[in-house]
């Protein structure tokens, strides 16, 4: 164990004109785990701008851009870690009284009643998973005419992971030639909206008209390999840099997936006198999810809305600052 010590650096940039807002950013995290070896690296950038324009700023357009990678440095610690796993309890266990190392440098041998020397085991496994991560959104509003307004969203997250586990050869009762395991992940989710907005008013009473389409896609994506028997730690390739090396290949395996959802909806608001208050909806959800015979599920609702502290028997009463009755209901087929 250590007392573990944890960097951050960050440097921004924000500049703000007559159309427009603009930020970016860059960050930096270095944080020690308690167990020696691992730890926990983070790079980050991000960019946020906003900027309006022709006449009046009809067309608005907003981004937001993250990237990240992130280097991870793990410990054998669970079942299935490779010397019977679980670093903390050998360490439990152990003889505070007897030496890390003997008088020729190699590691003590606490191999009683199975249980080995923390350092040792820290000394023959090696985890390392790097993970890059990109989220992007793209918002463009186009003021049509007055009062009528189209919005398009995009969005989009990706990842991509690869882990590489290594036990090298060693004098424990589990994998005693050593292996090596190497996990590859694959995540993209993407999200897109068309929104067409009309508001207008007449005499007393005001208007907001909403219909939409959103489409979602999702994917998933991995492979895993391993191999057996390999070199001894400090000769010939690492099998993270060169796999197929050394060893003996005993596994291989892989899975694809992709969900797809797709959704019309309907809103209408209408307000009289901003003391009565109607809402009434309809959405309509398809997904790849969803059973053969029954692809879309439909999801009708409505509210009923009453603002009494806007009433002249309500706006009298000094100790009433807002008091709103709701109804609403709702239901799926």
């Amino acid at each position: 164990m250590r007392s573990a010590v944890t960097h951050n650096n960050n440097f921004s940039f924000a500049k703000k004109t007559d159309s427009g807002n603009y930020y970016t950013s860059l960050s930096f995290m270095d944080q020690e785990g308690i167990v020696e070896t691992s730890g926990f690296k983070r790079t980050t950038a991000r960019l946020n701008a906003e900027e309006s324009f022709l006449d009046n700023k009809r067309l608005k357009v907003k981004v937001n851009l993250t990237a990240s990678q992130i280097n991870e440095t793990g410990v054998p610690n669970g079942a299935d870690a490779g010397s019977d796993g679980q670093l903390i309890i050998h360490a439990l266990m152990a003889n505070p009284t007897q030496p890390v190392f003997t008088e020729d440098g190699d590691f003590t041998n606490f191999n009683l009643n199975q249980n080995y020397n923390p350092m040792y085991l820290l000394d023959i496994y090696d985890d390392h998973t790097q993970t890059l991560r990109v989220l992007g959104n793209l918002e463009t509003t186009f003021r049509i005419i007055d009062g009528l307004e189209y919005k398009f969203n995009y969005g989009i997250d990706r990842s991509v992971s690869e882990r590489n586990s290594t036990i090298y050869p060693n004098a424990t009762d589990r994998t005693p030639d050593g292996a090596y395991v190497q996990n590859n992940l694959e995540s993209e989710s993407v999200l897109m909206e068309h929104y067409l907005t009309y508001r207008f008013g007449l005499n007393k009473s005001k208007f907001e008209v909403l219909g939409g389409f959103s489409y979602q896609e999702f994917d998933f994506s991995g492979t895993t390999f391993s191999l057996i028997g390999i070199d001894e730690k400090g000769t010939g390739v690492a099998p993270e840099y060169d796999p197929g090396y050394s060893g003996e290949q005993s596994g291989v395996s892989g899975y694809a997936q992709r969900n797809e959802l797709q959704s019309y909806f309907g809103r209408l608001n209408y307000n009289f006198d901003d003391k009565y208050l109607l809402t009434a909806s309809l959405r309509a959800d398809g997904s790849t999810r969803f059973g053969e015979n029954n692809k879309y599920g439909y999801f009708p609702s409505f509210a009923l809305g009453w603002n009494l502290d806007n009433e002249n028997f309500i706006s009298e009463i000094d100790d009433i600052d807002q008091l709103k009755f709701r109804m609403s209901w709702g239901r799926n087929w």
